[in-house]
């Protein structure tokens, strides 16, 4: 497990990005340091994201399947349940749904992607601690997975017919 490290250190990373530019580093690929070094401060961060993030040969095209077959024995499954909360299936109930699975062995799956810091189970603060609950919502926890199913999985079929500066129109007219 490698801590990411804290948004502080892109300054050292990125010292020709202005701050709102390490913001936008900082939110598509979290503080994983070899996810860091892929981008270069010398291109623009609109060539870094076309380059390294939906480009065909972009490391981060294939990399949350590359993860995801190293870390679980039913990369499939587990695949589905991220692609099910990415794209905004919250409650166990929907992504069961989603990810065309039984509900009761949802949670079984979900409880590993936590563990693994892929996923995070957030409650209501108005609920007592160590309350059990089913209020619980899930979301992705890594930012680069978050990024990926967001903007690149949904923009497969652009890609796949090379248009990827369209489907960077995309990806900057959603990032804040």
């Amino acid at each position: 497990q490698v801590n990411p490290l804290p948004f502080g250190a892109l300054s050292e990373f990125y010292p020709r990005y202005a701050a709102a530019e390490r913001v936008a580093v900082y939110a598509i690929l979290g503080g994983i340091p070899a996810y860091l070094e892929r981008f270069d401060d010398g291109r623009t961060l609109a060539a870094n994201v076309q380059r390294e993030m939906v480009s065909s040969t972009g490391i981060f095209r294939a990399e949350p399947f590359f993860l995801i077959n190293e870390l679980v024995r039913e990369p499939r499954t587990y695949a589905a349940i991220l692609r099910a909360i990415g794209e905004g299936n919250h409650t166990l109930e929907t992504i069961a749904t989603a990810a065309g699975l039984d509900k009761s062995h949802v949670s079984t799956y979900l409880d590993r992607l936590q563990a693994l810091h892929l996923v995070e189970r957030r409650v209501p603060a108005t609920l007592p601690p160590h309350k059990r609950t089913t209020q619980g919502r899930y979301h992705l926890a890594d930012s680069d997975l978050r990024f990926f199913f967001r903007f690149v999985a949904p923009y497969q079929a652009l890609l796949e017919k090379g248009q990827v500066y369209l489907v960077w129109r995309n990806i900057q007219a959603q990032l804040r």
